[in-house]
């Protein structure tokens, strides 16, 4: 599996996008492990330094290692949001903000008040149930600001492309201003 691979090479978390059900997050955390905790087959290159770390010593430092995520952006998992926050294994659950506006009927606005309510539930549900919680976003320090105050622990702010355009932005707009345009 795609999990296995990125496992296998050294990752250190992994998240499941786009997830619909409890029953979907529960087999990707046992793709995520070794038994007796979970499914995963071994193969590993990366992660157990290339065949130094040997038989249960690199299993169970593996099994603790791995930081699993399921993102939270479909009105599926909402619907099914405390059976996903009950699995064993499941260390944090991660908003897509865009994808879920869009799957409220909102797409484009994740500013909507639904949306903004919608998360705000979502957040109080899994601190609740102590899972960490993240949040995808983009470069606006408004929203970072609120995601923070309503509890969201770790942020993924833009992108690459997203810091690129801006100081290509930044230094376009600066040419022009000493070019007198």
């Amino acid at each position: 599996s795609v999990v296995k691979r990125a496992l296998d090479v050294g990752a250190p978390a992994v998240i499941a996008p786009q997830v619909r059900s409890a029953h979907e997050v529960r087999q990707f955390v046992q793709e995520c492990r070794y038994p007796p905790e979970g499914l995963r087959g071994f193969g590993p290159r990366r992660g157990c330094d290339y065949g130094r770390l040997r038989g249960n010593e690199y299993l169970e430092a593996a099994n603790r290692g791995v930081f699993i995520v399921a993102q939270i952006e479909r009105m599926d998992a909402v619907e099914q949001l405390d059976g996903i926050l009950a699995i064993d294994g499941l260390d944090s659950i991660v908003l897509g903000p865009n994808d879920l506006a869009h799957d409220m009927g909102h797409a484009g606005d994740e500013d909507h008040p639904q949306v903004k309510q919608m998360i705000e539930q979502i957040v109080t549900r899994a601190r609740k149930a102590g899972r960490y919680v993240g949040m995808g976003a983009k470069m606006d320090k408004d929203l970072i600001v609120w995601a923070a105050g309503i509890g969201v622990q770790w942020i993924q702010m833009g992108g690459d492309y997203a810091y690129m355009l801006a100081k290509c932005n930044e230094v376009c707009a600066g040419i022009r201003k000493e070019l007198g345009q």
